[in-house]
């Protein structure tokens, strides 16, 4: 017998917010800390991926929900003549989806391969600290734009001042080089100052909400299903 539709959209809401809520508390302890905070690029993709992972399934299954529908195979006697034609139509948008899902999410992980992502880091401080850096390792190098190269680029800096975030990208072809910049720029930009936004505030803000919604949706499975059985 099928869910009644509130207690099946709650349910959706449950596995779509939950993952979301968990990242975002993470957000803004992380954006309310009294110093940067500094990862790869790769697992800060890996860890929005995740949060979005229960929108990204819920909408699976609504096009496989609507292959399934939409399928003309799918009336009377059809769906038993055709059976491995029916199974192979239906399959088709959904695994269509994940595989560009997929691919997407490939391509962003190679694109974030040399990749630091700083949180909560005040940009200023951030490039006295690259010019530290760059001196200390023996490297003249001088900023133009967002990039930083010698006779060479070496990393180019994104900021989202909105998040007081930056993305650093290490742009040294050479692999030894591209190890030292790494491991010299992970140690150093965690004394840089932290960043003054209101990110955190927002963050915990949504966090909460999301929260919220989540044991609003619990609440209304656990009364629907009492509701059931009185």
């Amino acid at each position: 017998m099928p869910l009644p539709q509130l207690p099946l959209l709650c349910m959706g809401g449950i596995v779509c917010l939950t993952p979301l809520t968990l990242y975002l508390f993470w957000l803004s302890a992380v954006n309310r800390r009294d110093r940067p905070t500094v990862v790869s690029s790769r697992w800060d993709f890996v860890s929005l991926l995740s949060a979005l992972g229960g929108f990204l399934l819920c909408v699976g299954l609504l096009l496989s929900s609507v292959a399934t529908k939409k399928n003309p195979l799918l009336n009377g006697a059809n769906v038993r003549d055709n059976w491995e034609n029916v199974q192979i139509a239906s399959l088709i948008l959904p695994v269509g989806y994940l595989l560009l899902v997929l691919a997407c999410a490939a391509l962003t992980l190679q694109s974030r391969r040399k990749s630091l992502s700083v949180y909560n880091i005040d940009r200023t401080s951030a490039e006295a600290t690259f010019r530290e850096l760059f001196t200390q390792m023996g490297i003249d190098a001088k900023r133009f734009g967002n990039v930083w190269s010698d006779t060479r680029p070496l990393i180019e800096v994104v900021p989202f001042p909105a998040f007081s975030h930056l993305t650093v990208k290490i742009l040294a072809t050479d692999e030894r080089l591209n190890e030292e910049l790494e491991r010299e720029l992970r140690t150093a930009l965690v004394t840089c100052s932290p960043g003054e936004s209101p990110a955190g505030v927002w963050l915990s803000t949504a966090a909460t909400s999301a929260f919220v919604s989540v044991m609003c949706c619990v609440i209304l499975i656990v009364a629907a299903s009492i509701s059931g059985r009185l």
